[in-house]
């Protein structure tokens, strides 16, 4: 889906995210290329470029 996502044109980025304890959530977005972009007291914010 990131990938369809970030063919339109209008997509610039994409950003998911997760508590702060799930790890394995973490792990899959890693390998998929995401990089931590920010975060809140119980989140990770990811984003893919």
């Amino acid at each position: 889906m990131k990938d369809w996502l970030l063919s339109q044109s209008n997509v610039k980025y994409v950003i998911a995210d997760t508590d702060k304890n799930n790890i394995a959530s973490h792990r899959v977005l890693q390998k998929a290329g995401a990089t931590l972009y920010s975060e809140s007291e119980e989140l990770y914010f990811w984003k893919f470029v």
